[in-house]
C-alpha cells in the first residue's frame, strides 16, 4: 500500500495526541480513513462500517472495502474476522 497513507496517518495522529485531542478507537480509525481517502481513489460511500459477517452469526466486519483496487479489504481487530474467506457471496 502507498506508504504515503502511513506517513499521513502517523502524523495526523500524532498530532492529535501531542494536542491531547481526546481520542477514542473510533478517532484512530477515522484519522486512518482520511489518509486513506487522500492518497487513493477511495470515496466515503465506498467505505462501510460494522458490515454483517457473512459466516459469524452476529458478528461484525469493522470495516469492509468492497473494491479496493479490485479487491475485497476486510480490516477488523480480531484476526478470526480479518483473516476470513471472501465476502463477494454476501
Amino acid at each position: 500500500m502507498n506508504q504515503e497513507i502511513y506517513k499521513t496517518f502517523n502524523d495526523d495522529l500524532f498530532t492529535r495526541l501531542e494536542k491531547n485531542t481526546f481520542t477514542t478507537e473510533d478517532s484512530v480509525r477515522y484519522t486512518f480513513f482520511a489518509s486513506l481517502i487522500k492518497h487513493t481513489t477511495l470515496a466515503t460511500h465506498e467505505i462501510v462500517l460494522e458490515f454483517p459477517h457473512n459466516t459469524l452469526d452476529g458478528a461484525e466486519i469493522d470495516t469492509y472495502l468492497p473494491d479496493f483496487y479490485g479487491n475485497e479489504v476486510i480490516i477488523d481487530p480480531n484476526p478470526a474476522i480479518s483473516t476470513s474467506e471472501s465476502f463477494s457471496d454476501v
